[in-house]
């Protein structure tokens, strides 16, 4: 359901829990993205527990909007 309402929103690198697209997709591209340009930097970042803290009120709240 949250697949028909926010796809058309998601940017052509997004690649998490997007029909048709993993982890390996997203490896691809990056290998491509950074074999031609100079790279200084990677973030790592962990968002697992993310929605754990966000209050399920809020989130009902937010998808209300759309």
């Amino acid at each position: 359901m949250l697949n028909a309402i926010y796809e058309e929103d998601f940017l052509g690198f997004s690649y998490g829990f997007r029909p048709g697209r993993n982890q390996h997709d997203a490896l691809d591209a990056l290998s491509v993205a950074i074999s031609g340009t100079p790279v200084n930097w990677i973030l790592d970042a962990d968002i697992r527990s993310f929605f754990d803290s966000v209050s399920q009120e809020w989130r009902l709240r937010f998808l209300g909007h759309r």
